[in-house]
């Protein structure tokens, strides 16, 4: 999940700095003003002085950005568009969420999806596949065996390994 908010929140800055600046867009700029370009100029008249300029700062971090760079965001905001309502609306309500947080709790995440993402493929599959089980509990199980995952976190490692002794013996 936080993988997607990273993905969803460079794509939403794209879209609301391609969208929202005047005359900007993701391909080349049209001679003559369409609809599109009008609209996009009555959008950015309706902003706000502070989203004006979160819009042109964001606009020149694109500009910096390598083409490379540039082109696998547009490829990814394709997909986005893509998707059907539903699951956008989905991915939109998870990434107002994350902006929602603080910005500590913000980094706190994205320092776990650097952790994830460093982790083997095959820890990862085996992580999923747990967390696949737990949400498979019943509410009373899942209560009962986060208990038991709490007091194993406080126990010592020397405690843990005794007790990984014990049940071996079993």
């Amino acid at each position: 999940m936080g993988h997607h908010l990273l993905i969803i929140r460079l794509l939403l800055v794209f879209l609301l700095a391609m969208a929202s600046m005047p005359g900007i867009s993701p391909a080349d700029e049209p001679t003559v003003p369409s609809a599109d370009v009008l609209e996009r100029q009555e959008a950015w008249k309706n902003l706000s002085p502070e989203k004006q300029e979160a819009m042109k700062r964001a606009l020149e971090r694109w500009k910096v950005l390598p083409p490379e760079r540039r082109a696998e965001i547009r490829r990814r905001f394709q997909d986005f568009k893509s998707l059907p309502p539903q699951e956008r609306e989905l991915l939109l309500r998870k990434f107002q969420r994350f902006q929602d947080l603080s910005p500590a709790e913000r980094e706190h995440l994205r320092r776990n999806l650097e952790r994830w993402r460093q982790l083997p493929p095959e820890r990862r599959m085996e992580l999923r596949r747990n967390f696949e089980a737990l949400q498979k509990m019943k509410a009373h199980e899942r209560r009962q065996f986060m208990e038991k995952a709490r007091k194993w976190r406080q126990l010592s490692p020397a405690e843990r390994h005794q007790l990984r002794q014990r049940l071996q013996r079993r």
